[in-house]
């Protein structure tokens, strides 16, 4: 069994025009390759779903969001699962969470560490690959995108 685990992935600058765009081959031309030959490829989607329009919460550092055309490109890619207990995931509060989630779902991605309560964000993910089993779990640190009992988060 092979497992990639890359870290933040972030749509912006001048690869946003290109996932807008959807020349998801030009974003990973250098990379999809390597993707493909793992078993099992995970990243940290660092950046919530925003379909519509999302209200920023009040916090401290930047507001970092990315459209449903970022997790298709990731599907492009090969992506299997994303990480999204980070600081970013409650940027834009319930909606992005959900949005976030929702995407994901419709795109056969799976998610970990992220949810739209506390049960669900800590939620173990189990995959069996190659009749092996693995667990799963994502979490970060404790700051004001965490999940609780009435609030999505990480």
């Amino acid at each position: 069994m092979s497992i990639l685990i890359a870290g933040d992935y972030i749509p912006s600058y001048r690869v946003a025009g290109l996932i807008h765009n959807k020349e998801y081959a030009k974003v990973f031309s250098n990379v999809s390759q390597i993707i493909g030959n793992y078993d099992l490829s995970i990243v940290n989607l660092e950046a919530p779903v925003i379909k519509a329009s999302g209200i920023p919460q009040n916090k401290t550092g930047p507001h970092v969001k990315c459209t449903v055309n970022a997790i298709e490109a990731l599907k492009y890619a090969g992506i299997n699962m994303v990480t999204l207990a980070n600081n970013h995931l409650y940027d834009f509060g319930e909606v992005g969470v959900s949005d976030t989630l929702q995407t994901c779902r419709i795109n056969d991605i799976d998610c970990v560490g992220g949810g739209m309560n506390i049960t669900d964000a800590r939620r173990v993910v189990y995959k069996r690959v190659h009749n092996l089993n693995i667990a799963i779990l994502n979490f970060c640190e404790n700051e004001f995108s965490i999940a609780t009992q009435d609030k999505g988060g990480g």
